[in-house]
């Protein structure tokens, strides 16, 4: 029963699909809509860039879904609350006893990465904070050894439909200037008329 309903919250998440990759091989990939900088804030509750710090798999006692709890060192606020520190809450992980969920088309983080995300507000019963567009929706900092800083995203994991033709890409890695996306996430934050 508890499997039914985690696999349950998970159709319902909308956007989350299995795939057959171009070999015939089962993939999980997540599907979500192309969305440039500026699709990414209008669809943020909160923009922040920092550290991870740790993290914890829990299950949910009432729907055995799996969740991992991210806490995550804020250095710089772009919108919402401005803590020095926020947990994250997303679906998916791996419990210490083993048992896990997978959440198609989800970033992942790690220990002590510097992380530029785009979150949703919280929702439903397990309080998920998501990323706005699944894996678009992190950025991982880079410093360069001349000090200037670049954006990553790894694009793993996700199908993107190009808006307004329907039809469906696989996400590309990409590296971006880290000064040119700020820039534009004040340029579309100022559009809302809330810049900070």
């Amino acid at each position: 029963m508890r499997t039914t309903l985690s696999a349950l919250v998970l159709f319902l998440l909308g956007g989350f699909a299995a795939q057959l990759g171009d070999a015939g091989d089962p993939v999980q990939a997540g599907t979500a809509v192309r969305l440039d900088v500026d699709g990414l804030v209008r669809g943020a509750a909160r923009i922040l860039e920092g550290r991870v710090l740790s993290h914890e798999a829990v299950e949910d006692p009432l729907t055995g879904a799996i969740s991992t709890h991210w806490q995550i060192e804020v250095e710089r606020t772009f919108l919402g609350p401005d803590h020095t520190q926020t947990t994250v809450a997303w679906p998916g992980g791996v419990l210490p006893d083993g048992r896990g969920m997978v959440a198609a088309g989800m970033p992942t983080l790690a220990l002590s990465e510097r992380v530029l995300l785009f979150l949703s507000a919280p929702s439903g019963p397990a309080g998920w904070t998501m990323p706005v567009g699944l894996a678009q929706g992190k950025l991982r900092v880079l410093a360069q050894a001349d000090g200037s800083r670049s954006l990553l995203n790894e694009g793993v994991g996700l199908s993107l439909v190009e808006p307004g033709s329907g039809g469906h890409s696989h996400a590309l890695r990409y590296v971006r200037d880290y000064a040119e996306v700020v820039a534009e996430i004040h340029a579309a934050l100022a559009r809302r008329g809330e810049q900070r």
